[in-house]
C-alpha cells in the first residue's frame, strides 16, 4: 500500500506540473486520494511583469489554466501547485481490499486447478 503512495508521489513529482496536475484531475478519484498543493512564490516577480509569468508558467508546463483560475487570490497573486497525494479513508480500504485479493488469487487457483486435477484423475 505504501508502495502504491511512494510511486504515485514519485510519478507526479518528475511529470511536469501541467501532465501531474492533468493526470490527478482526470484519473484520482477524490474519493480515494487527496491532493495538497503549495503555493508558488512570485514575490521576486516585477508587478508588470505578473501575466508574463503566469503565461511562461502556464506555457511550461508548470500549472494549467483551470487551477489557476480556480486557485488564485488576490488579483492572482497567489498560484498553487500540487504539493503531496494522500489517501482518504476509502482508497485505504480499496487498497486493501485489493491486495488481498492480489494475495489470494494464485492460492485460489492453485486450489481450483488441484481439485480439477483430482477430478480428472478420478475419472480415469
Amino acid at each position: 500500500m505504501h508502495n502504491l503512495m511512494a510511486y504515485l508521489k514519485l510519478l507526479l513529482s518528475k511529470w511536469p506540473q501541467k501532465e501531474a496536475l492533468e493526470f490527478a484531475s482526470t484519473y484520482i478519484p477524490k474519493k480515494y486520494f487527496t491532493l495538497t498543493f503549495k503555493e508558488v512564490d512570485l514575490t521576486d516577480h516585477e508587478p508588470g511583469n505578473f501575466i508574463r509569468q503566469i503565461n511562461s508558467l502556464v506555457e511550461d508546463g508548470y500549472l494549467r489554466w483551470d487551477y489557476v483560475m480556480d486557485k488564485t487570490e488576490e488579483a492572482g497573486e497567489k498560484l498553487y501547485q500540487i504539493k503531496d497525494i494522500a489517501l482518504t479513508v476509502e482508497g485505504e480500504k480499496l487498497l486493501r481490499t485489493l491486495s488481498w485479493l492480489s494475495t489470494a488469487t494464485p492460492i485460489l487457483i492453485g486450489v481450483i486447478s488441484g481439485l480439477l486435477i483430482a477430478y480428472i484423475a478420478v475419472k480415469i
